[in-house]
């Protein structure tokens, strides 16, 4: 017999603060951030699908909340796609924490790997392999604002998609 899944919770996203990039490059241990919500539940990768969607032993397929990760049009000099980096990202058996902000189809999730301080959205925000897409409640959500300010980082250090190649 299969042992039953974990039940699915969706909750409201609650403050979660902004973060530096300088912080993620030069700092081993991250500060000022808020654990995730109780109710982000444990689970664990199966395989990336492809870009920005995840299958999840329990939570099932989701994409990544709150970006875009384009692949096409990329800088000629651009050594990975955005679906590699999230490979190696969330590779398979990967233990996480997934946060759904959206419970409908498709289902879209904040993903953690586990004992991580920062979420794999912002992860690839932070270097450059994802843009941010909408917001919840028009863009009052800390969250989205902490992704928004990743990307500003990411672009004026010309990371990844923002990259600028330089001529031959």
């Amino acid at each position: 017999t299969m042992a039953p899944s974990p039940p699915q919770r969706f909750c409201p996203l609650q403050k979660h603060y902004a973060w530096s990039l300088t912080a993620l490059v030069a700092a081993p241990a991250l500060t000022g951030f808020q654990p995730l919500p109780a109710c982000a539940v444990p689970d664990e990768v199966v395989r990336v699908l492809d870009q920005n969607t995840v299958k999840f032993k329990h939570t099932g397929v989701a994409r990544l909340a709150g970006l875009t990760t384009p692949t096409l049009n990329l800088p000629e000099c651009f050594e990975f796609t955005p679906s590699s980096h999230l490979r190696r990202e969330l590779p398979p058996h990967a233990r996480v924490d997934v946060l759904l902000e959206s419970a409908a189809s498709p289902k879209r999730a904040f993903v953690t790997r586990a004992g991580a301080s920062m979420s794999v959205n912002e992860r690839l925000i932070a270097g450059g392999w994802a843009k941010v897409v909408g917001s919840i409640a028009d863009g009052g959500d800390a969250r989205y604002a902490s992704m928004r300010a990743l990307q500003r980082e990411a672009q004026a250090a010309r990371l990844g998609i923002w990259k600028v190649c330089d001529a031959q």
